[in-house]
């Protein structure tokens, strides 16, 4: 599983978000079953550098005072007019929770039936599905290299990893 470790501050009420943003910071809230909501502010350089690789199914290592929790992005708030971030929501489960997630099908290699003329006619990009937070992969990665024309894969056909 992906991991990705982010340096958080804590955050009081006082400084609005739009103060944090233009002092070079997004506000955050982290919050979960077994915890307080809790609002932080995060780096918006690294927040940016991030953003790009973070998936509904990336394990996130918030460092605050000393604890690190391992949280998923939820959430993220964009500026209507410039789509910058504005605010992010991380969700922290509690031991033994399963999640629901959408992990990404990604298809590998070239059919064969595409060789011949072929199409690939990927239907489902994503599988919803129910998993313990340390059973999560980021994607389910199909070999599709021997596939001919009208070879058909279905959910059921899928080499699901266990714990899914």
């Amino acid at each position: 599983m992906h991991e990705i470790n982010l340096v958080a501050e804590p955050r009081n009420g006082e400084k609005k978000a739009k103060i944090l943003v233009n002092q070079g910071r997004i506000p955050a809230v982290v919050y979960g079953p077994e915890m307080e909501t809790i609002s932080i502010s995060l780096d918006k350089v690294e927040v940016l550098r991030i953003m790009n690789r973070v998936a509904e199914t990336t394990s996130i290592v918030l460092s605050l005072d000393g604890k690190e929790y391992r949280a998923f992005l939820k959430g993220v708030q964009r500026d209507k007019v410039t789509d910058s971030v504005m605010h992010l929501d991380f969700f922290i489960p509690s031991s033994g929770h399963k999640m629901e997630l959408h992990i990404p099908i990604k298809l590998k290699g070239t059919p064969i039936g595409v060789e011949k003329g072929g199409i690939v006619d990927h239907i489902i990009n994503e599988l919803p599905v129910s998993v313990l937070p340390k059973d999560i992969v980021e994607e389910i990665v199909v070999d599709v290299s021997s596939f001919d024309v009208g070879h058909v894969l279905r959910v059921g056909d899928l080499e699901i990893p266990e714990g899914i």
